[in-house]
């Protein structure tokens, strides 16, 4: 089983980007353990910043970063009862996530040949 971070950014409950990571888990269809983590509690972070400054770090540490982007623009029109409602959406977050998965199996068969 392939295991995945996501890292919303926010520790409340009905966080957009929390519901999006537990979407992406299920749209993925894959074997893959999605673990949705947030960071702090506070509404907004600085994403403009927090984000690329992020993803910097982790690569740094050696965790595979996608540079993929999904923006779900009036993302609270975009759920019912916590649940993503929109498919295209829903379709974007399958691939984002099979695209990780992918890079993590192609490293995974990097370390067995290398």
């Amino acid at each position: 089983m392939t295991q995945i971070l996501g890292i919303s950014g926010s520790l409340r409950r009905d966080s957009h980007n929390t519901n999006l990571l537990r979407a992406a888990s299920e749209a993925s269809g894959l074997d893959v353990e999605l673990d949705a983590r947030g960071l702090c509690k506070h509404r907004r972070v600085r994403a403009a910043w927090a984000q690329p400054e992020l993803r910097k770090v982790l690569a740094a540490l050696g965790a595979r970063v996608l540079d993929v982007e999904l923006p779900v623009p009036h993302a609270h029109t975009r759920f019912v009862a916590g649940e993503l409602s929109d498919e295209e959406i829903r379709a974007g977050l399958a691939d984002a996530v099979a695209g990780l998965a992918e890079e993590i199996r192609q490293g995974e068969r990097t370390k067995v040949v290398a």
